[in-house]
């Protein structure tokens, strides 16, 4: 095929010096990573002029594929509400669950009794994901052989957890030792003990619930303040560098009505690793006098944060002024999401978005800016809170891959979890898990990572798991600005076990224009079997994809496996790669130091920007003179 060239630009005619000084530096930026690519393969290059914040104005798309290799599927169904597929997979045992082997799916109808009113209290916001079934004809992948993309952190690896589980200081039935010690039984790599941290948190364990008659021997985490005291005390002594993770945090708020004009109530989030005990309160509330148990009073009561309950403009007021433990920014994990029940047509608009405590802020900026700079994890997938002996499958409620899109499209930057949320000594018990990439299994290592959203989550990470990486130097997780992503090509690696009869379908997501109200879409899906997953180095590439300059985008992969003869397919979610304009530090600079590598890349010469307009001197313009050198240019880098 014959390299192809097309090239247009339209300038405004009355323009500052300023703003086509700044063109000028724009088009030398874009020229410089042209010339200096030094691509074999087609490249094509266009300019149109689209209005922005005044008549001089740019909007630039570049592909390093061919034009016919850069095809979208398309949909024929409304993608708004509705996300994917709804299929699901049985879980492994506890027991049996890291050696790989697929058991029968247990049922337990007495306890589904037993639980069934306290699940409806303690989960009335898990609403069903509309079953989409996937309507694609789904491409296959490229037979021909390409160079696998390497992972930009190569020191890194994937730890496998949950982020969600209670002791007996809230609803839960065993002490955080036990849970921990539970954890490390299960092979798991972390695992985070995250009690209520209100006063009615036992509410609705009743007296014949296994639960009821171990927790009335201990006080609950509000009333004796000590016992979380004692919790960072177990995890410090409970972790192991290299070997396993002990996390601490707390599950902040009350469960709230969707639709409802209360301002409390505003769903679940957990915080990580703060040494601050942070208490959700309900208006005045009567001042329990418990006698603190013996064993608990050789620990200090640690500082205790009061919010008033949905107020989380409050919360993060407190948290600008303290770090976690490793010295660095909280963590927030939003727990059970239900964008689409808080955000229901059949609501009034008034009382819609009220999760997370968006209306206790001035307005939603102010949301995403402020509690976005914390909201690091959201939970796609929900694990069996409730029940004693969990089946190890995931029913539709418990799906949340709409809602996760939903919180993308508001502007945070999440990457997906999975939260067991366990309250029967069981810290997991499934084979679902989150994968989180770090270079070291230790408490820090760990918490940067949940920092930098480096994580995906699985519904058996035996069978599926992985990591995506972007352009070949950007992973999962990386907030991108788009002068380092002129173009998008995206590659998922697969580093679970690899059957050769199983099939494997990679679906690409994409919200190109994060903020307009449309959920992100499916852009590509490519099936494969194990077997050519294997011969490609266990990675799936995804031909380049386009995106609008000046517009925010996040990509991330869903990736389904279905072995022979199974009726589900086991899923697994990773975190987005962000492309958004004046990110302001080079992503690519941030992963060389992560590496190790110190950045070494040439910069483009200085263009003087136009002095400040004196009031007693009009400017002198000189648009067409701003012109001629930068067609200059284009005619010297095209030889016209």
């Amino acid at each position: 095929m014959e390299n192809t060239k097309t090239t247009s630009l339209e300038l405004g005619g009355a323009n500052s010096s300023r703003e086509n000084a700044a063109l000028s530096q724009s088009v030398w930026d874009l020229m410089k990573e042209n010339s200096q690519a030094r691509r074999p393969e087609p490249r094509t290059l266009a300019f149109a002029g689209q209005p922005l914040q005044s008549d001089l104005s740019v909007r630039i798309t570049m592909a390093s594929v061919p034009s016919e290799a850069r095809q979208e599927h398309k949909h024929g169904h409304d993608h708004k509400h509705s996300h994917d597929e709804l299929s699901s997979s049985p879980f492994l045992v506890a027991a049996k669950r890291r050696k790989g082997e697929e058991t029968p799916k247990e049922e337990d109808e007495e306890d589904e009794k037993e639980t069934a009113d306290e699940e409806d209290a303690h989960h009335e916001h898990e609403g069903d994901d509309d079953d989409d079934e996937d309507k694609d004809k789904d491409s296959t992948h490229d037979p021909k052989t390409d160079k696998p993309d390497a992972n930009p952190l190569p020191n890194s690896k994937l730890f496998f957890g949950s982020l969600h589980g209670h002791s007996v200081y809230s609803d839960g039935m065993c002490k955080p030792k036990e849970l921990y010690q539970s954890a490390k039984d299960q092979k798991l790599d972390f695992v985070a003990v995250t009690d209520h941290s209100h006063k009615s948190a036992r509410r609705g364990v009743k007296p014949d619930n296994p639960r009821f008659e171990e927790e009335a021997k201990h006080p609950l985490l509000t009333d004796v303040p000590q016992a979380y005291a004692e919790t960072v005390h177990i995890a410090k002594q409970s972790t192991q560098d290299g070997k396993f993770v002990a996390i601490v945090g707390v599950e902040l708020g009350t469960i709230g009505k969707p639709g409802s004009p209360d301002k409390a109530g505003v769903n679940h989030i957990n915080i990580l690793e703060v040494d601050a005990l942070i208490q959700t309160t309900k208006g005045r509330e009567k001042k329990t006098d418990v006698e603190v148990p013996a064993e608990l009073q050789s620990f200090a009561r640690p500082d205790v944060v009061k919010v008033k309950d949905g107020d989380y403009k409050a919360l993060v007021e407190r948290l600008d002024k303290m770090t976690d433990s490793t010295g660095g920014r909280p963590v927030i994990q939003l727990n059970h999401p239900r964008f689409r029940e808080d955000e229901h047509e059949k609501h009034a608009p008034e009382v819609r978005g009220r999760d997370y405590g968006q209306k206790s802020f001035s307005s939603q900026e102010e949301w995403v800016q402020r509690f976005g700079k914390y909201a690091s994890q959201l939970e796609i997938l929900s694990g069996e809170a409730l029940r004693q002996k969990p089946t190890g499958e995931f029913k539709s409620h418990a799906i949340h891959a709409t809602d996760f899109a939903g919180y993308l499209d508001k502007g945070l930057h999440l990457s997906p979890t999975f939260g067991r949320d366990s309250h029967y000594c069981d810290a997991d018990g499934v084979a679902a898990a989150t994968g989180i990439m770090a270079e070291k299994l230790d408490k820090k290592s760990i918490m940067d990572a949940l920092r930098e959203r480096r994580t995906m989550a699985t519904m058996n990470s035996d069978a599926l798991a992985g990591y995506m990486v972007m352009n070949g130097r950007h992973v999962m997780g990386s907030i991108v600005d788009e002068k380092d992503a002129p173009d998008v090509h995206v590659s998922v690696t697969i580093n679970s076990q690899i059957h050769p009869d199983a099939k494997y379908t990679a679906i690409l997501w994409a919200d190109k224009n994060i903020g307009d109200g449309q959920l992100a879409q499916k852009v590509q899906t490519i099936n494969i079997t194990g077997q050519d997953l294997l011969n490609r180095d266990k990675q799936v590439k995804f031909h380049g994809v386009d995106h609008i300059a000046g517009n925010k985008s996040a990509f991330y992969v869903e990736v389904q496996r279905k072995s022979e003869g199974a009726t589900k397919s086991v899923r697994m979610w990773t975190a987005p790669v962000w492309v958004e304009p004046n990110v302001g530090e080079s992503n690519a600079d941030k992963m060389d130091r992560l590496r190790g590598v110190t950045p070494n890349r040439a910069t483009p010469p200085e263009q003087p920007l136009a002095k400040p307009n004196d009031s007693s001197k009009p400017p002198k313009d000189k648009p067409q003179e701003e012109q001629k050198s930068i067609l200059g240019y284009f005619k010297w880098l095209f030889g016209w």
